[in-house]
Parts: C-alpha cells; structure tokens; sequence
C-alpha cells in the first residue's frame, strides 16, 4: 500500500515520464517534417497526381489546326517528348500527320520542325482528298524518327499502309524511300498501327489489311 507520502512521488514521476514521451514524439514528428520539407521529390504529389514541374500544371495543349489528335507517343534519350498523330483543316477537307516534339519541361522544341510542330501531306500524289493520320512512333538509336500509319489518296482509293522516316529536325528523310515516304502495295484497304526498329536497324510495321494482319 502506498503511504499518502508515496502516492504524490508516483504521480509527479508518471507526469515527468509522459512529458517526456510527448517530448519525444514533437521531436521526431518536427524531424520528419523538416525532412520531407527539405528533400527534393519527397514533398511531390501523390502518385497519379498531374506533375506540374511538367508545363506549369501537367499538360500541354497544342493548337494547330482545326481538329488535333495524339495516337502514340515516345520519350527520346535526352528528355524530349515526342508525339504523332493528325491534324484536320475543316476548310480544305484535308488531314495530315502531325508530329510535335516538347522539352521535359513541356515547353516547344524550337529546334523541331516550325516552333516544335511539324505536319505532313504524307500522300500529296493526287490533288484529290488527302487524308492521313500517323497511329504509332519508333526511334532510331541515330535520333532519326519512324512514323506508321495510314493515307487516303482520293474519295476511292483508301487507303495506304504508309510508313515515314524524319531526321531529328523534323524534315523528311530523304534516304529513306526516295522521298522519306513509304507506300505498301497491298491489296484492300490498309492500314499502318504500329511500328518498331530491330536490333539491326530494320524497320517493321504491324497493322491489316481488310480483315488480316499485316506485317511489314
């Protein structure tokens, strides 16, 4: 039994104990928050958030005609972004690839095409309808740029399985097909979905025609 001397003593020893655990704890709870505080990348957003080191607020809206679409995307050695896609002109009734090309920071590869865009009339054999959307993207250790997908000669002549090389500029290379332009003759309609460069160099294309796979 603790004496009334004795129960006063206890007390005063557990509130000196709590004290100090609370002490404790405002320590490392103050250590933590400065931690987080101070170190780089860990105060960042949760994951899923948008990353708004990325152009101010995560995204990138890029107007260049009437009608804008992105299919791929790939992310060169350096940091730049590429992305391909179409771009529609409402007035001419017309379609082109449209390839744009953004620093890491979001911002327009000046160095790329016509401040960071680059559009292509990719089958401009026939003053007819000329509609082309480019579906996928590859990248060649050399920087040059492989495009696949697919254009409309003409009200009737749909369409072409097409593959495109660009050099890192964004101009059409010329040493690929003649004119930077490839056109697969394959019978029906046709369209490009995918590309890849092998380990040697070589450039395959994936996509159908009619209702078959189509490889290139």
């Amino acid at each position: 039994m603790l004496t009334a001397h004795a129960r006063p003593a206890r007390r005063r020893q557990g509130e000196r104990r709590h004290r100090s655990l609370l002490a404790r704890a405002v320590t490392v709870a103050a250590t933590v928050l400065a931690l987080v505080l101070t170190l780089p990348g860990v105060a960042a957003a949760a994951p899923g958030d948008l990353d708004t080191s990325f152009s101010g607020d995560g995204k990138v809206l890029t107007d260049i005609a009437d009608d804008d679409q992105a299919y791929d995307v790939a992310v060169q050695p350096d940091g730049k972004i590429l992305s391909v896609g179409s771009s529609a002109d409402n007035a001419s009734i017309e379609g082109r690839w449209a390839l744009t090309r953004h620093n890491a920071d979001g911002t327009p590869d000046t160095g790329f095409g016509t401040g960071g865009t680059v559009t292509t009339a990719v089958n401009n054999m026939d003053p007819d309808l000329q509609w082309s959307e480019a579906n996928a993207v590859a990248l060649q250790p050399d920087g040059r740029i492989v495009v696949a997908g697919y254009s409309t000669r003409g009200y009737e002549d749909c369409c072409w399985f097409t593959v495109a090389r660009y050099n890192s500029d964004g101009s059409l290379d010329n040493t690929f097909s003649g004119d930077g332009r490839f056109f697969a003759d394959i019978a029906g309609p046709t369209e490009a979905r995918d590309v890849a460069v092998d380990a040697s160099g070589r450039i395959v294309a994936a996509g159908y025609s009619g209702g078959e796979v189509a490889v290139v």
